[in-house]
């Protein structure tokens, strides 16, 4: 079981909350979605709380014993917790292996002007970065400052691994927009840039069909175009052992980019019948702040959960991590997509 476990990346919400208002982040949505933000998949209401810090640093160090290695701090927004170093630091204590943050960047800045460098435990920052058009910006995250995040994101260049993470859009996958983005990543001093195909959540209440079919980019789509503008190749990334495909072409100059396939993700067969069709699949879980664990982006409550806190109290966190591991065990690469696409009446142009 811990081997399994050893390759499983745990996404852990520090924060509830977001200091930004994405257009199509859940945290906005309407009544009747759960209602903390992006990575948040609680049980409780919000104003129930939080669990603790050495609640939450308890939980850590159980699950590092059940096996987990790899912890990938999100939210809401991560740096809004006034602890978020400390917890990074004492996670790499437990052992640890890969602790990564995924931020918006607006607080970096200011975080490293009070403390003078990031966190010794930390191994990257992924930054969520849409666009490279402060406009654009502005509307797409309800009035942000890209400045701020560029500012960041400078602040760090060359400290540590950095990458922006940025949704694909059928519209933006010209040689033009992918060249000027590309080009701002590296001038910015980010280390790679890894695109995610759009996913589709049929249970949200204003859940578009006709922008997925629209916008849906494929990794064969995706390709040719990379290769050609930049005359290089891409790999599988083998080494990643999550349950995942991972796409990566290196530049001449080191910067790489990389593509997250999601219709090449480990599922089962629960997923062949899911409203939501996500990026992961079986390749992670998700640890809320609320101390809710979960395979799944599950954003109205209706999938198997438990709670790691309770587990540890009654002594069942064994037997529930065992039963997570199974079910790593027995995905597989399902050819959902199709099916999913075919489930709810979408016309999708042919794709692998």
């Amino acid at each position: 079981m811990s081997e399994i476990l050893s390759r499983i990346s745990t996404k852990v919400a520090f924060s509830q909350t977001c200091n930004l208002k994405c257009v199509y982040c859940r945290g906005n949505s309407n009544a009747g979605v759960l209602p903390a933000s992006m990575e948040d998949f609680r049980r409780k209401p919000l104003e129930t709380g939080s669990i603790s810090t050495d609640v939450l640093l308890d939980v850590l160090k159980h699950l590092h014993e059940e096996g987990l290695r790899n912890i990938r701090p999100t939210g809401g927004e991560p740096l809004l917790r006034k602890d978020w170093d400390t917890v990074v630091d004492e996670a790499a204590k437990i052992g640890y292996e890969n602790i990564d943050i995924t931020t918006n960047g607006i607080l970096l800045e200011n975080y490293l002007e009070g403390h003078g460098s990031l966190p010794k435990g930390l191994s990257m920052v992924k930054f969520s970065l849409d666009t490279h058009d402060p406009e654009k910006f502005k509307r797409v995250t309800g009035g942000g400052d890209l400045q701020r995040v560029v500012a960041g994101i400078k602040a760090v260049a060359g400290t540590i691994y950095t990458r922006a993470n940025r949704v694909l859009l059928k519209s933006e996958t010209n040689e033009a927009e992918l060249a000027e983005f590309i080009n701002f990543c590296q001038e910015i001093g980010l280390n790679g840039v890894q695109y995610l195909d759009l996913v589709h959540y049929n249970n949200l209440p204003y859940a578009d069909p006709g922008f997925f079919e629209q916008e849906f980019v494929s990794f064969d789509e995706f390709k040719p175009v990379i290769e050609k503008m930049f005359g290089t190749t891409f790999r599988l990334i083998e080494e990643i052992n999550t349950g995942v495909d991972f796409y990566q072409a290196t530049l001449p100059n080191g910067f790489k980019i990389t593509f997250k396939d999601s219709t090449k993700t480990r599922r089962d067969k629960s997923c062949q019948t899911c409203p939501v069709y996500c990026q992961e699949g079986r390749c992670l879980v998700r640890i809320a702040t609320d101390g809710n664990l979960t395979l799944c982006p599950d954003y109205q409550g209706e999938l198997p959960s438990f709670n790691v806190v309770d587990a540890i109290n009654n002594g069942t966190l064994h037997d529930e991590m065992s039963n997570i591991a199974s079910i790593f065990m027995s995905s597989k690469q399902l050819p959902t997509f199709k099916e999913f696409a075919q489930r709810h009446g979408l016309k999708m142009r042919e794709t692998d």
